[in-house]
């Protein structure tokens, strides 16, 4: 049985604490490498000695099941009375009255959970436990009355929003991967290269210079849509097989899709597929191999994302963006299995989101070393993210809409024309200079109150100055005019100030009749 670290250690006790407290239910949280599957093993051997009566070990997805069976057997192999341990799944069906039982949800609901007692088990051990409020998955949780049920993820955070603390309750031990990964003693160091093959220069100096302009039409939504172009898939190959062939680097490259993955594997020739569109025979036989190094590059489809310990994997590379923070740190943790043979992982970031920018600059955010001289931040010396130069610009364009979106502009013009005019300004130059002594005024009003500018009458209106409106037809403004006695168009740009109800474009504000009344010789009479 393997020697538990101490962290392990301090969650074992932790989670014996709660049983001799009466606790039905617990949560732990363990960052992905870490060794849940190892603590569960330590676990259901103590709990045998003590306890007694049958285990349950249920998680989503199949193929971890077997690594599962593996460190299981490992942990109770020297026990004098020697369980059987079974699996119990879609493709193998061994021994369901086994001592220690291992399946997933599907199973379960499909056929074998109405052949059990509700009290059959005396210990339930849900692996990667966020998934637990799927409808039908928490249909088996509530069927179930063991004496005790341990709750296992890496992440406690799901998408919808659920909170899986309503079914486990509150952790009782949480050593999350910032920590683990500013501890720098566990894990494998990363090497966190975010690369910029998809991203426009162009569009990042146009924004750059926007941003200089502080123009808040800039979104995140909009970065998304117009900085982050189409891969270009031969250079993002040559870049990897570059870096593979240094030490012959084990790949998982996370793609988007099965049709994206298909057209990857154009350009990675030697790539083996490992995807929900093959047979489960198939891929448990392509798993095995990989596992044994002879496959050096895998292809998948969130397929990778949790559960799957591949200790020799040190190299992965993103080919696809996520909303879900959750997700990228799953992928993620597929290389930090630390490992006598391996201590860093190389991942290579294709990035296709401002998203995943911000959960890079979440993970940092601990331990954070900024050195503006070089364009590496680390956590610790666990943790190393190298940008390009055009990604630390990106950065700060993201930096920038955050202050943007939280500073509070007066949300009307009026408020914002009240602000202007009590801090005193009489002059666009004087506003521009110093309309950040009141926060919440923009540094472009006309742009953010632009549906009622021209309406209000421009800058004179906002600053409050006196609105002298133009004449409001062709034939009073032609009066006034030749009233003056301008002959000539020179003569007119010259003096026309001289009545301040003329325009200085006379074509452009009486566009509508300017041709039918015979242009600027009608005009001047």
């Amino acid at each position: 049985m393997k020697t538990l670290r101490p962290y392990q250690e301090e969650a074992k006790s932790a989670i014996l604490e709660a049983v001799s407290s009466g606790f039905k239910t617990v949560l732990i949280s363990m960052a992905s490498g870490l060794g849940k599957t190892v603590l569960a093993g330590n676990i259901i051997r103590y709990w045998l000695e003590n306890y007694g009566g049958k285990v349950l070990f249920i998680l989503h997805m199949t193929d971890p099941l077997y690594q599962a069976k593996q460190e299981f057997e490992e942990a109770l192999f020297s026990l004098e009375d020697k369980p059987g341990i079974s699996i119990v799944n879609g493709v193998v069906k061994e021994d369901k009255d086994a001592t220690v039982l291992l399946s997933t949800f599907q199973t379960m609901q499909e056929s074998l959970v109405w052949e059990l007692e509700e009290d059959e088990f005396s210990l339930v051990i849900v692996d990667e436990a966020h998934h637990s409020h799927a409808e039908t998955y928490k249909e088996i949780i509530d069927y179930f009355t063991p004496r005790f049920m341990l709750g296992m993820t890496a992440t406690p955070f799901r998408g919808d929003g659920l909170d899986i603390r309503d079914i486990f309750g509150d952790e009782v031990y949480s050593y999350g991967l910032k920590e683990a990964l500013a501890d720098n003693e566990w894990l494998a160091e990363v090497e966190y290269r975010l690369l910029t093959d998809n991203i426009s220069r162009e569009v990042i100096q146009d924004l750059i210079e926007r941003v200089r302009q502080e123009d808040r039409s800039i979104s995140k939504t909009k970065l998304d849509k117009n900085l982050f172009l189409v891969e270009k898939l031969e250079a993002i190959a040559e870049t990897v097989k570059a870096e593979q062939s240094v030490a012959d680097k084990q790949a998982v490259i996370f793609c988007r899709s099965i049709s994206h993955l298909r057209r990857v594997n154009k350009y990675f020739p030697e790539a083996v597929s490992y995807h929900s569109g093959l047979k489960t025979k198939t891929l448990k036989e392509r798993f095995q191999a990989f596992q044994r190094g002879e496959i050096r590059t895998l292809l998948t489809v969130d397929m990778f994302n949790e559960a799957i310990d591949i200790p020799t994997v040190d190299l992965i590379v993103f080919l696809r963006s996520t909303r879900s923070a959750v997700v990228w740190y799953q992928q993620l943790g597929r290389g930090l299995r630390k490992t006598r043979d391996k201590q860093k992982v190389v991942v290579m970031d294709f990035v296709g989101t401002y998203r995943r920018l911000e959960f890079i600059g979440q993970l940092v955010s601990v331990g954070l070393r900024d050195d503006y001289d070089t364009d590496v931040r680390e956590v610790s010396t666990g943790f190393k993210v190298f940008y390009d130069e055009y990604l630390e610009e990106v950065v700060g364009i993201l930096d920038y809409v955050d202050v943007m979106l939280s500073r509070n502009f007066y949300p009307t013009w009026e408020e914002a024309s009240k602000a202007a005019q009590a801090l005193g300004f009489k002059t666009v130059t004087e506003y521009k200079e110093h309309y950040r002594k009141d926060l919440r005024l923009p540094s472009y009003p006309n742009k953010s109150y632009s549906e009622v500018w021209k309406e209000k009458g421009g800058w004179p209106g906002f600053l409050g100055k006196k609105i002298i409106s133009f004449y409001e037809t062709w034939e009073e403004a032609s009066k006034a005019a030749q009233a003056l006695g301008f002959k000539t168009k020179t003569e007119y740009q010259e003096h026309y100030r001289k009545d301040l109800r003329l325009p200085s474009d006379p074509n452009n504000s009486y566009s509508e009749v300017w041709k039918e009344k015979g242009r600027l010789a009608w005009f001047l009479g």
